[in-house]
């Protein structure tokens, strides 16, 4: 079910949709889920600009409800403002816990990080440390996993990572 548009008739003109879309490709400045460079497509509208950039894994329904968003940002009026300012998050990639700061910095003012762990190739050690550096220099620190269950589980059983604010992107997406 489409549920950023009222009716059908709300959706824009394939044609006029096509015609407003821009595919760039960025590079990446760190490794994130084994991606080095994002394609995005920027789609312009009456309303403004949406974003369409879904991540490789993602399957079919998923990147549907992101195409969705993108369309309706762009085709859609803007609601009301309910606040003057929305904090946003650091998202620390699967780095090294020296390389953490570093990723921080292109974060000013972010008091939350979200620190991705169980990446492919590290170990529950390499996540710890990680989650340890960002602990040092954020007051507040969310795990996420993206479907790395085993990290969840090893770590729940582990004493010294401390209490760990756990999110499994498969089993709860995020909009981050």
């Amino acid at each position: 079910m489409n549920t950023h548009f009222r009716s059908a008739a709300a959706l824009p003109p394939l044609a006029a949709l096509m015609d407003n879309c821009h595919v760039v490709t960025l590079p990446m400045r760190v490794r994130f889920r084994g991606v080095t460079h994002r394609e995005v497509m920027l789609i312009e509208g009456p309303f403004g600009w949406g974003e369409f950039a879904p991540f490789p894994e993602y399957g079919d329904d998923e990147a549907a409800t992101w195409l969705q968003s993108a369309i309706a940002a762009a085709w859609s009026p803007r609601p009301l403002a309910v606040r003057a300012a929305v904090e946003v998050n650091a998202t620390v990639p699967a780095v090294q816990p020296e390389q953490v700061a570093e990723v921080l910095a292109r974060f000013p003012g972010a008091t939350t990080a979200k620190v991705k762990v169980a990446e492919k190739g590290q170990t529950l050690a390499d996540d710890v440390a990680r989650v340890d550096a960002v602990r040092q220099l954020v007051p507040s620190v969310r795990v996420d996993a993206n479907g790395g269950g085993q990290f969840t589980k090893q770590s729940r059983r582990s004493q010294n990572s401390g209490p760990l604010n756990m999110r499994n992107n498969r089993a709860a997406p995020s909009t981050n």
